[in-house]
């Protein structure tokens, strides 16, 4: 019908001698033959073609959301072992400072005991070397006193003192020694 109007259109803007409406009839008649003839003819090959195309592409459709949901689950469980790392790694965490916590108080433990025996080994040798220089000092008075008194008896013991000295020794280890040969 749309080639009838085409045909009578062309012909009303002066395309030349009218068409004939003979022909155009059979050639229409013949078009709609040709096309029902081929409906009939084609038309179980075109259902399932149709009918392939179909199940192809409900299959791919499938196959997608087979595969969105796959990868759904894949996100949900990579989803829930990152939930799981952080909360391993809050609690390596917790377990570091824990850790760390304990390890300052056994340090300062050390540091203390180390302190008490650096101390103790500082008053020992504190005392030690009080005790020697006391002794030092009872020598150097020692020998000052003896010094002294040397000075002393010396300057005051003359040489008759000496020999008065000496007779009265001498006579008291003959005593001594005659008391003990008789």
């Amino acid at each position: 019908m749309a080639l009838l109007l085409f045909v009578t259109e062309a012909y009303a803007a002066g395309a030349g001698d009218p068409p004939d409406m003979n022909a155009i009839f059979y050639h229409a008649v013949n078009f709609f033959l040709l096309i029902l003839l081929m409906t009939l003819l084609l038309r179980n090959k075109i259902k399932d073609g149709m009918a392939n195309r179909a199940a192809r592409i409900r299959s791919d459709l499938d196959t997608s959301n087979r595969l969105r949901k796959e990868a759904q689950q894949r996100f949900e469980e990579l989803e829930s072992r990152l939930d799981g790392f952080e909360r391993e790694l809050d609690k390596m965490k917790a377990d570091a400072e824990t850790e760390a916590r304990f390890e300052q108080e056994a340090i300062l433990a050390r540091a203390e005991e180390d302190a008490a025996r650096i101390s103790d080994s500082a008053q020992r040798s504190i005392r030690d070397e009080t005790e020697r220089a006391r002794q030092a000092l009872r020598r150097e008075v020692a020998e000052l006193s003896v010094g002294m008194a040397r000075e002393k008896l010396s300057s005051a013991v003359t040489s008759d003192d000496q020999n008065r000295l000496t007779s009265d020794f001498i006579d008291t280890v003959k005593g001594k020694n005659g008391a003990a040969n008789g």
